[in-house]
């Protein structure tokens, strides 16, 4: 999309940089190659389209259905302003510093950083609802949570230390996984550079990051030369 949008050689060569360097980041991989003949079939068929059966012991999609109740209940009060989308991404940094600073490898870690995470997510939706994209500043601290969450996963394993045992009916399967914790950390950095992030030095020398910069350097590295990029007139 960015690649169409351009009308010069310039814009469409930095356009290939972009994606050339975002390639690496999602789902640990490569972006899918569009699949034009899939998607004219699906075209051409939609008035056959039926929603997917319900399976035995699968749960019905439920829009935000990981989320706190108190959590969503107090959200869903709020006016449906910027100053609610400052105010959940606030509560969001918050609760994440105040995570960060008493890690332990415990369940009760990675229960905060989720919780910090969800709050993120309801400021960057709002944001979305508002104004048509993400929000920067709330995806680049949800990148944060999910490379915390990865040093949870890293301190349970040392000596002396309980690997978390959250059932997956209290947090999302993922938030258990340390390369799906990566994953989402690199996909919610992508998303925040996309929406306009450009602090470098920050980006740099984050240390929420250092769980990401550490285990995906390549990606990571990828990441700072695309925002420095953006900083110098991409």
């Amino acid at each position: 999309q960015l690649y169409a949008s351009c009308t010069s050689t310039t814009c469409r060569s930095k356009a290939d940089t972009f994606n050339a360097a975002s390639q690496p980041v999602i789902n640990g991989a490569t972006f899918p190659t569009p699949k034009t003949a899939v998607a004219d079939t699906l075209a051409e068929k939609e008035d056959e389209l039926i929603p997917p059966a319900l399976g035995f012991g699968i749960k019905t999609f439920i829009p935000f259905g990981d989320v706190r109740p108190s959590v969503m209940n107090a959200a869903s009060n709020l006016p449906a302003t910027m100053d609610s989308v400052l105010y959940l991404s606030r509560q969001g940094y918050h609760c994440m510093m105040g995570a960060s600073q008493k890690l332990d490898g415990s369940d009760g870690s990675l229960h905060e950083l989720f919780r910090s995470f969800c709050l993120l997510r309801l400021s960057n939706d709002l944001h979305i609802q508002l104004h048509g994209v993400p929000e920067r500043t709330a995806a680049y601290n949800m990148a944060c949570c999910c490379s915390l969450m990865t040093a949870v996963h890293q301190q349970s394993l040392l000596p002396g230390l309980a690997t978390p045992s959250c059932p997956f009916s209290v947090l999302p399967k993922w938030v258990m996984s340390v390369d799906s914790c990566l994953n989402a950390a690199l996909n919610w950095l992508v998303t925040a550079i996309g929406a306009g992030w450009k602090d470098n030095g920050h980006l740099n020398t984050d240390s929420d990051l250092d769980a990401l910069r550490t285990m995906r350097p390549e990606a990571f590295n990828a990441l700072v030369h695309l925002t420095h990029q953006a900083c110098v007139g991409f």
